[in-house]
């Protein structure tokens, strides 16, 4: 029984510092996927290539987190899908007032055009939530992909938390405000919002809930 629990607890810091590494609230968001790059490589084998341009600042701790979790699921569809071992992670300045992420490999691929004209996510619910956090900080993400000429994906995102209404308006009817269920002033699909934790293991589910 100790020994069990002493697993548990060890499989509970490993999971909370993967999920959350201090560095990501210490640090900049180069200095937080540089940690999550050298990560990849001792737990999974993937070497990943990463080039930061100077001076790269995305503004407040939720957007810097939102990307470092974004490029964290980029790097596992790698694992998952390319069939290589090797990934490219690039920060650069578009602008004075966006910057661009991008995590390339040279694996399998997959048909991207078919892909998309079908609605389907090839790599499963991953990109798709991706793509639905970067809208609400006025973000996007475009994939690009062919059979056995590798995948491209790029995040685009503002230094800092844009100011349009309708996307302001898109944030607070997902998120909703901290306040009652009840005030009428609250969007309808804010009111009440559903959590769903699945996992095998009692202990790690009672420790996420």
């Amino acid at each position: 029984v100790d020994d069990l629990l002493c697993q548990s607890v060890e499989a509970s810091r490993s999971l909370t510092m993967e999920l959350s590494p201090p560095i990501l609230y210490e640090g900049s968001l180069p200095a937080a996927l540089e940690w999550l790059g050298q990560h990849m490589r001792d737990t999974f084998g993937l070497a990943v290539d990463a080039e930061f341009a100077p001076e790269i600042d995305v503004g407040p701790e939720d957007t810097r987190i939102l990307l470092f979790q974004a490029v964290r699921e980029l790097l596992f569809n790698v694992i998952k899908h390319a069939g290589v071992q090797r990934a490219r992670l690039t920060v650069a300045r578009l602008d004075d007032s966006r910057i661009r992420i991008t995590v390339a490999d040279e694996g399998v691929g997959f048909d991207a055009a078919q892909a998309g004209a079908e609605g389907a996510d090839p790599s499963g619910f991953g990109l798709f939530a991706i793509q639905e956090r970067l809208e609400l900080v006025g973000g996007r993400l475009a994939v690009e992909s062919e059979p056995g000429k590798g995948t491209r994906a790029s995040i685009v995102v503002p230094c800092c938390l844009t100011d349009d209404p309708a996307v302001e308006h898109r944030k607070t009817a997902i998120l909703g405000e901290m306040r009652s269920p009840d005030d009428p002033s609250l969007p309808q699909l804010a009111k009440k919002v559903r959590v769903l934790l699945a996992d095998d293991h009692r202990v790690l589910r009672e420790g996420l809930a």
